[in-house]
């Protein structure tokens, strides 16, 4: 059976993408690790086909996580998720990565390639290209890592939900339970992304109507 292993210390985050790749790979089994230290044990038991990493992880990161797995388990393939595109060049440790918020799709089909054996020619692009750096002077309190890391979050939750939804609708009581199961989450997962968007200042037009 093909296994894939989340790392990701984003508890939530890691649940609701364990449940969209379950759910879009048949046969599929997720296993979830909030630290790099959790990662070693569970491959120790159930080497994974597929790691999937996040970067900033709470004991490491997950570029020499990639390194080091790979290195014990050289069939392993790796793919990397971010809020922010690695720094470090490791193109070739890596099948794919992921900049989040990303859409559940994107990652199901790059884990089918992984598991399918791709070729190099069909991996996904490694390093997105550099987006421009925000004004500083026009928003402050931003940290675009934090929100990314969110709004990941709530994408995931909403695509997990959404399937959810539609395989048990036939089923009212079925429905109503996976409701109960979402709700709460993604309500504070979108506090989470309301409270950490920028807080910007009033801009000239707006302070010239002030006045």
């Amino acid at each position: 059976m093909p296994t894939a292993m989340i790392v990701d210390d984003n508890a939530t985050l890691a649940f609701f993408t364990a449940r969209n790749l379950e759910k879009g790979i048949h046969g599929l089994e997720v296993i979830m690790a909030a630290s790099c230290e959790e990662a070693r044990a569970a491959a120790k038991k159930y080497v994974p086909s597929v790691l999937i990493a996040d970067i900033e992880l709470t004991d490491g990161n997950g570029v020499d996580l990639v390194g080091e797995m790979r290195g014990r388990y050289p069939h392993m393939l790796a793919i990397l998720i971010s809020g922010d595109p690695p720094v470090q060049a490791v193109t070739d440790e890596l099948f794919g990565f992921l900049l989040k918020p990303y859409e559940a799709e994107e990652l199901v089909d790059l884990v089918q390639k992984a598991l399918a054996g791709a070729t190099s020619s069909e991996r996904q692009s490694v390093l997105p290209e550099p987006e421009p750096e925000p004004e500083p002077e026009h928003c402050n309190g931003y940290d675009r890592h934090k929100l990314r890391n969110h709004l990941g979050e709530l994408v995931a939750g909403l695509r997990a939900f959404g399937q959810e939804l539609r395989d048990c609708s036939a089923d009212s009581e079925a429905v109503r339970r996976t409701v109960d199961e979402y709700l709460d989450q993604l309500c504070s997962t979108a506090m989470k992304v309301s409270t950490d968007l920028p807080k910007c200042p009033a801009t000239r037009t707006h302070r010239a109507l002030k006045d």
